[in-house]
């Protein structure tokens, strides 16, 4: 089985069957090897690691390796380029250690978050794959050994606790008005001046959800006027109030009215016929 998360910065795979590949490097990409369970033989620049479950290895760009898992084996790859590993550390590059420890049950349970929330937001959503993307490197941030985790190291902002009340009436404001539109996470945090991270710390503590979900909220909620008020078609309806596809429109919808948008405008017809 291979499943794969994709994101602007980030390449995560899980893998878990008899698998090999050859010898090759990545022009600007780092690579974080987290075996799962099983054994995970490693080669790098002709040397190899016998890598049990939790016994995790980064790979620097231009490092040459390569490797090779047996059919009673997991693994997860995480590739991230250099700009989003810079993410990490408030000064300076990012200089991860050699050989880590990562607890690879809470590296499954971040898969599964972060594989479930793509498929829940729509790959194409562009607002959904950056806080996916945000929450992979906040993994990496939390879990990683290095130079942005040595003593004294000083923290990025966004991976401070926001504050609670930070205000954030004009990202409110803004997104009441573009719904419809393709938002961003950076977009928003900078109406807000704040970084990706901090922002949706904050969002979500100012509003109990993430900015995504606010704001499929607010286009279930247009949808639902245009689904009482015209007679657009169901994908007409999507189109208009923002979703980045029907399938996206109709799980939304469902999840939000317990019912079909087609089962809605159908009720909301039989009550306005009494």
């Amino acid at each position: 089985m291979q499943l794969t998360v994709k994101t602007p910065r980030i390449m995560a795979w899980r893998i878990e069957e008899e698998f090999a590949n050859t010898p090759h490097l990545h022009e600007d990409q780092f690579q974080i090897t987290i075996p799962l369970y099983g054994k995970c033989f490693f080669t790098q620049e002709n040397r190899t690691y016998d890598l049990s479950s939790g016994e995790c290895l980064v790979q620097y760009p231009q490092d040459r390796h390569s490797f090779y898992l047996g059919a009673d084996s997991g693994v997860m790859i995480l590739q991230v380029d250099r700009a989003g590993m810079d993410m990490l550390s408030a000064r300076g590059p990012a200089e991860p250690a050699f050989r880590q420890r990562i607890d690879p049950a809470l590296a499954l349970e971040g898969f599964r978050s972060w594989y479930g929330g793509l498929l829940a937001g729509e790959r194409i959503d562009r607002l959904a794959t950056e806080e996916i993307e945000s929450k992979i490197l906040f993994f990496l941030y939390r879990h990683l050994e290095g130079s942005h985790s040595s003593p004294g190291a000083q923290a990025p902002i966004w991976a401070e606790v926001a504050s609670a009340d930070r205000p954030l009436a004009r990202v409110l404001a803004y997104i009441r008005e573009h719904y419809a539109e393709p938002l961003g996470v950076d977009e928003l945090a900078a109406i807000a001046m704040q970084s990706r991270f901090h922002f949706i710390r904050s969002f979500k503590a100012h509003t109990g959800t993430s900015p995504y979900q606010y704001v499929l909220r607010i286009r279930v909620e247009a949808a639902k006027g245009l689904l009482l008020h015209t007679r657009m078609t169901v994908t007409d309806v999507a189109l208009q109030a923002g979703f980045a596809s029907v399938s996206q429109f109709h799980r939304a919808f469902a999840k939000s009215a317990g019912m079909t948008p087609e089962q809605f405008r159908a009720a909301a017809g039989k009550e306005s016929g009494r």
